[in-house]
């Protein structure tokens, strides 16, 4: 099985977290939000931009499968077992108009 040791941010509904580990099966982040075991979570994690200026980002839906208090008061290990991934390539912005 291969998992990635990847720290990027992790975009939540309510909030933000850092990724861990990131595998085909699931993600281990951290985070300070209020989040149980079985819980059904959405969010994504960007990728670094291309050199052309495009984003990619992966969007995510998933079950809470353990939660962990960490020795940081109110930080949390969450691993989530993704339901869905999609892959989302964004353009750059514009360049703006010369004046």
């Amino acid at each position: 099985m291969t998992h990635y040791l990847l720290e990027l941010p992790v975009i939540l509904g309510s909030g933000v977290g850092i990724s861990r580990v990131i595998g085909p099966e699931g993600i281990l982040f951290t985070t300070e939000l209020a989040i149980q075991p079985d819980q059904r979570i959405g969010g994504s994690f960007g990728l670094e931009p291309e050199a052309d200026g495009a984003i990619l980002r992966v969007d995510f839906q998933a079950v809470v499968q353990e939660v962990r208090a960490l020795p940081e008061p109110g930080l949390i290990m969450v691993y989530a077992q993704f339901q869905q991934l999609a892959l989302v390539a964004q353009s750059p912005p514009p360049p703006p108009l010369a004046h």
